[in-house]
């Protein structure tokens, strides 16, 4: 059957049923209103309802980690209990591609509601957007891939391969997906279903993710010898930690201008002009203008491209501090501390890759435009799959307004661009799993 018959159908069978489709959303947006696990418990039960064999997966990512490949050991491990994680299977009805669909239903503690215009977890309809608390992070995802294997039912449209829906915890570390994976979750292909921050919709389709070490340099001074509460008369005979962090600080730019011309990976350098930067983003120490600084803080983040490691790059990193300190003999004597706070890998897969020419088709097929490759977000949850399990895995969603998750208030999606990436989503498991032919 021609894939714009099946998209026909499908987006017929989408209108039909819209209210019912966004009615899901708002139920699990009000749902988490009682917190995460209630939100869990409402994907829980709509994936039951639209006949899959759900079960879930309920252990801290720490406690898996011995069957997993762990590509990402630098972070914080995470101070929250076992998070659920809900998985729904459709079995196909044999020799199709397998494909998982993923989304978190969990959403950032609810802060700053009062600036919000519409009640956070009552959601609220107006000029075709639905307003809410994780409506676009990641609500509309978990309901837009559940809402995508009924329509599939509804329209009688039987898939060969195996269809598994994986609702997820991603918030504070819990790596919800990577926990599905370890516990033995494989597909052929992965699709993460979450709306693209740059607030272009299904204009785009995300196959590149940055990977991003983020660090903390911590030097340390000397009080000059003087019992004088104000030391500007006896700097000289100081170790100002500021100052010696400007030698620190000089070494990073010096190693971020030696990277850009040296790290070129031809998609960012098309889209961004640029594949790799380390940003200064903070630097602290000191008390105040008479008092020499006895310790300064300076936190700094780098992104990169494959074939880069987050090891490679703090290789880099820990070479250009140690040069710095080389030079100066108060740190010769007390080397500057490094601490790695985050670290995460890149991962990609080719626009020339199945999985993305499947994907592509069906959003033009559906809006009538050709998405194009989005490179510009690091630390994306594409990378989970491909980098813990192999699996070519991208990502898109529909149009949203910026998240309460970055301090935003009257979250949003757009209502119609939901209801296309149900379609899309229907229609790419049609093409990816393959269809019984009636």
């Amino acid at each position: 059957m021609h894939a714009t018959v099946i998209a026909a159908r499908l987006k017929d069978e989408v209108a039909r049923r819209a209210s019912g489709y966004v009615q899901m959303l708002r139920s699990l947006v009000q749902a988490s209103g009682g917190g995460d696990a209630d939100a869990a418990e409402r994907a829980e039960a709509l994936m039951a309802a639209t006949g899959g064999w759900v079960t879930e997966v309920r252990q801290r990512f720490e406690e898996l980690a011995a069957r997993s490949p762990q590509p990402e050991p630098v972070g914080p491990v995470t101070d929250e209990p076992s998070q659920r994680n809900v998985v729904g299977v459709w079995r196909g009805t044999g020799g199709g591609r397998s494909m998982i669909l993923f989304a978190h239903h969990d959403s950032p503690a609810p802060s700053g509601l009062d600036r919000w215009r519409y009640p956070p977890f009552d959601p609220q309809i107006v000029d075709g957007r639905l307003y809410g608390w994780g409506a676009a992070d990641d609500k509309s995802g978990v309901a837009a891939m559940v809402a995508a294997v009924d329509v599939l039912r509804e329209a009688e449209v039987s898939l060969l391969g195996d269809v598994t829906l994986v609702s997820c915890a991603s918030k504070n570390r819990a790596r919800g997906m990577a926990v599905a994976l370890a516990s033995g979750l494989r597909a052929d292909g992965c699709i993460y279903l979450h709306p693209a921050e740059t607030r272009n919709g299904l204009r785009e389709i995300k196959n590149l993710t940055l990977g991003l070490v983020e660090f903390r340099v911590t030097v340390r001074g000397r009080a000059p010898a003087t019992s004088e509460p104000q030391h500007t008369p006896f700097a000289h005979r100081a170790e100002n930690a500021v100052v010696k962090m400007g030698r620190i600080a000089s070494a990073l730019l010096e190693l971020d201008a030696a990277r850009a011309a040296r790290v070129r990976e031809p998609s960012l350098q098309g889209a961004l002009g640029r594949s790799t930067n380390l940003l200064i983003g903070a630097v602290s120490g000191g008390e105040s203008a008479r008092r020499v600084p006895l310790r300064c803080h300076l936190d700094a983040s780098v992104t990169f491209p494959t074939p880069e490691s987050v090891a490679s790059v703090q290789c880099e990193i820990q070479r250009a501090v140690d040069a710095a300190a080389a030079g100066d003999a108060w740190l010769q004597e007390h080397p500057p501390a490094i601490e790695w706070l985050e670290g995460t890998q890149p991962a990609e897969i080719p626009a020339e890759h199945p999985l993305f020419q499947v994907v592509s088709g069906s959003i033009a097929t559906v809006t009538g435009e050709a998405p194009v490759p989005y490179c510009g977000h690091c630390a994306s949850d594409i990378r989970i799959p491909i980098a813990y399990a192999a699996i070519p895995t991208v990502g898109y969603g529909p149009r949203c307004t910026e998240i309460a998750a970055a301090g935003a208030a009257d979250e949003s999606i757009e209502i119609a661009e939901f209801l296309n990436t149900v379609t899309v989503t229907a229609l790419a498991l049609a093409s990816w799993c393959g269809i019984r032919e009636r």
